[in-house]
């Protein structure tokens, strides 16, 4: 298999993780659901099955790159296992809006699942050549810089969130709010009204 084939391979895999994460941030900005502790877990887990493709790209092809990709796939269906087994019995709710029938937890299963054959697809036909040269795709970068740029969204989109807390289980605002409104409500602002004392 030629080195361009595992390459074009790797940049679909991580636009396609790009599309997910970024439409998870749209329903999050633009629907205003806030990711619950799980779900944020689920999201940071496909930035970590993002790092075999990378470091393909950058450090050369290999076996053991699929194979990160490919163990933080199954853990992060795991995750998202425990979420649908939550909600699977009749009458217990479920968390945010369906998306084409299903609940975002499940896509994320289906994902990580598809992505665990994916790359054992790869695996057997990379047939244990090592490429150790590093590639030279300039179309990496299509991928590779969204997918920094989310992380860095997703970072301060947490923090926002969460602040230094721990996650509430059922988010309904930021904890960004709550902590200026706080501050506002301690220092008020006296808008240039001078108070007077019985010494005046």
């Amino acid at each position: 298999m030629p080195h361009r084939f595992f390459v074009i391979c790797d940049i679909l895999s991580l636009a396609v993780i790009n599309i997910v994460i970024w439409a998870s941030l749209y329903i999050q900005f633009a629907q205003y659901q806030l990711p619950c502790p799980l779900c944020l877990e689920q999201r940071m887990g496909l930035f970590g099955i993002s790092l075999g493709y990378v470091f393909n790209l950058y450090f050369g092809v290999k076996a053991r790159h699929y194979a990160i990709s490919t163990v933080i796939s199954l853990l992060i269906a795991s995750i998202a296992m425990i979420q649908i087994l939550m909600h699977i019995v009749p009458d217990t709710g479920s968390y945010g809006s369906p998306f084409m029938g299903l609940h975002l937890y499940t896509w994320v299963f289906i994902i990580c699942i598809a992505i665990t054959v994916w790359n054992l697809i790869l695996i057997v036909l990379l047939n244990e050549l090592l490429f150790i040269g590093k590639t030279s795709e300039k179309a990496a970068l299509i991928v590779v810089i969204p997918l920094m740029l989310c992380i860095l969204v997703n970072v301060i989109a947490s923090f926002a969130e969460c602040g230094l807390n721990r996650c509430p289980t059922d988010p309904k605002s930021y904890w960004i709010n709550t902590f200026l409104k706080d501050n506002t409500a301690v220092n008020p602002q006296h808008h240039g009204k001078t108070h007077h004392t019985d010494l005046d």
